[in-house]
């Protein structure tokens, strides 16, 4: 059963490899797709294996790409010689 529950996850196409997703308690990045089950890496590194017949029986939420993003912010300072309306702000 759960073969064909893997063929069919496959081909319904909705998720990929580097998709974020939240599955029960369980929250991570899709590093692998088997024949027989979908493998996520959480934050801490681990590698859960979850049963394609599992994830049939309930939710599976696919996180927004924009969660994803890493923002930063820094100051770029420029010589102390320049005037301060030549500064330049950088945000990222």
């Amino acid at each position: 059963m759960a073969l064909f529950l893997g063929i069919m996850f496959k081909l319904h196409g909705k998720f990929k490899i580097n998709d974020s997703i939240r599955f029960r308690t369980y929250q991570g990045k899709i590093v692998e797709m088997t024949s027989r089950c979908i493998v996520i890496e959480d934050d801490k590194g681990e590698l859960i294996f979850i049963p394609y017949d599992e994830l049939a029986r309930d939710i599976i939420i696919k996180n927004h790409p924009a969660e994803n993003i890493l923002s930063y912010n820094f100051l770029l300072r420029t010589p102390p010689t320049k005037a301060a309306d030549e500064r330049i702000l950088i945000f990222f």
